[in-house]
């Protein structure tokens, strides 16, 4: 039985998490999550230091040491040969992103702040086509690089070796060395929550967050976060004189990294849940079809292409979408979920029935929309220019085009597009009313009485985008003063349903389905 970890989630990093308003910090512990080679191990802080003072003639460790025995280190042997140590000891090579980041990376973008040196995340958003950029000093922290996540190198790592923060020196003059850094970080602090992962109380990398808060914020005023499994007493009390609540996850230890994924995932699920039903779209229609959870009755389509060709394809293709009663949609249209682009285009893409992709030009997204499309077993359909210089390739069938308005394309494009079911909406409206799904079931009778007075009224259901529902049954003869009530209800639940997220009756899915039914059986 899959353990609920929900629960031990506070409702307002929920809140805020759904809100992008979560800047995780990933510090050591995170790295043992990794699909490591046979007899290898990947060193926590502790057996770190733990490590190194096996080299230090003399020297007598105990807990807590670390910082101590690696500036023993330094001193004792040179800072390029406590380099090598530390690559060697941190497996730099050979070791892969586990699981637990791929959940991670799947749960978290925008920026990510971690202490470690590897390159484990940035791996892990690599391997899942999301673009990932390394802030790994100052220099970078200007670039506006909003399409991409963003792993920022507190400490440095192997390929920024100045900036590397390991000795007892380089945490007491972190501040001074890198005050923009600092200040950056604070920023952070100011406008999100922070959650850290992957730290224990006595790391010395978090010495460099408890004093980017001193010296740039005195004492913090926003509640943190720390996700630990099986905490001691002792570390959620110290954690709590520092104002982050630790979020004790029972279970043990050495199943952390199955645990932190699962972990990861519900919360995913729970976010993207809630973000559907309070999302709110330009188009009202957007809106509606993703309430629709079955794909194959979701009309959204959502479109990938480059700028050049989307002014060809709108058109094109986007007078073909409607005409066929598709409603075409883009991450412009959702305005929920902050400024996170990568977000809103995830759930877009998750909640569409179809997806067209173009294949003539890279862009940052596209193998990562083609892995989530794909997740969600969603109908693609690639298209290609056949002149384009640098195509992407895929091994499914790729529709090509020497120019998007060739009449022979877009037929080939309509039969794909073209909508094969064994259930009518209305048949399937009715068998979800039998599954307790009555909210589905008004949204798509009420498309189906549509698309029926559309057919009547004009002969095909491109009406739909030029009269409301009411319009259209005023216009079909429904006119009477009995049916006048009925569609003003009709029409205020369906209002209530799509921008008030408003639940659904079996006693009103039941008379919408009756209202449908008599007013296709009334012969215009």
């Amino acid at each position: 039985m899959d353990q609920d970890y929900l629960k031990y989630i506070p409702k307002g990093l929920l809140e805020d998490l759904r809100n992008q308003k979560v800047i995780p910090f990933v510090g050591a512990g995170f790295s043992k999550n990794v699909q490591i080679p046979e007899g290898k191990s990947m060193p926590d802080w502790n057996e770190l230091g733990k490590e190194i003072a096996k080299d230090l003639q003399g020297y007598e460790y105990e807990r807590g040491m670390a910082l101590d025995a690696i500036s023993t280190y330094e001193d004792m042997y040179s800072r390029v040969k406590l380099i090598e140590k530390l690559a060697s000891l941190l497996l730099v090579k050979g070791v892969e992103p586990g699981k637990t980041h791929e959940a991670f990376c799947k749960l978290f973008s925008g920026q990510v702040c971690t202490t470690n040196f590897d390159s484990l995340l940035e791996d892990a958003y690599s391997n899942n086509h999301m673009p990932v950029s390394v802030i790994g000093s100052e220099e970078k922290l200007a670039i506006n690089l909003e399409k991409y996540t963003k792993v920022i190198k507190i400490h440095g790592d192997f390929d920024h070796l100045d900036k590397m923060v390991i000795t007892e020196k380089d945490y007491d003059c972190y501040i001074d060395n890198n005050s923009l850094m600092a200040t950056y970080i604070s920023s952070l602090f100011i406008t999100n929550t922070i959650l850290l992962i992957g730290y224990s109380f006595d790391d010395a990398d978090i010495r460099t967050i408890w004093n980017i808060i001193n010296s740039r914020l005195g004492n913090i005023k926003r509640t943190g976060y720390c996700i630990m499994v099986d905490a001691s007493i002792s570390d959620v009390m110290r954690f709590s004189r520092r104002n982050i609540h630790v979020i004790n996850i029972p279970g043990d230890k050495k199943d952390y990294a199955s645990i932190l994924a699962r972990v990861f995932e519900q919360i995913k699920e729970a976010v993207e849940a809630d973000n559907v039903s309070t999302l709110k779209a330009s188009n009202a229609k957007i809106k509606e079809n993703m309430l629709i959870d079955e794909n194959d009755r979701n009309r959204l389509c959502y479109i990938s292409a480059s700028y050049e060709k989307m002014i060809q394809i709108q058109e094109t293709i986007i007078p073909l979408l409607v005409e066929m009663g598709y409603e075409p949609a883009f991450s412009n249209e959702v305005l929920s979920f902050g400024d996170n682009v990568f977000r809103k285009t995830e759930l877009l893409i998750k909640r569409c029935g179809i997806v067209i992709i173009d294949l003539s030009k890279k862009n940052p997204y596209i193998y990562w929309e083609i892995e989530t499309a794909n997740e969600g077993n969603k109908k693609i359909i690639f298209i290609r220019d056949s002149d384009a210089e640098d195509p992407i390739y895929v091994k499914d069938s790729v529709f090509e085009y020497s120019n998007l308005y060739d009449r022979a394309f877009i037929q080939k494009i309509k039969r794909q597009l073209e909508i094969k079911t064994e259930r009518t909406d209305l048949e399937e409206a009715e068998w979800l009313v039998e599954r307790g799904e009555y909210r589905t079931a008004v949204i798509l009778a009420l498309r189906y009485l549509e698309e029926k007075l559309a057919q009547r009224m004009d002969g095909n259901s491109n009406v739909l985008f030029r009269h409301n529902l009411a319009e259209m049954l005023i216009e079909n003869g429904y006119n009477s003063a009995a049916l006048k009530k009925e569609i003003e209800w009709i029409v205020s639940l369906r209002n209530d349903i799509v921008h008030r997220n408003r639940s659904v009756t079996i006693d009103e899915a039941v008379k919408v389905l009756e209202f449908v039914k008599k007013c296709l059986s009334k012969k215009s």
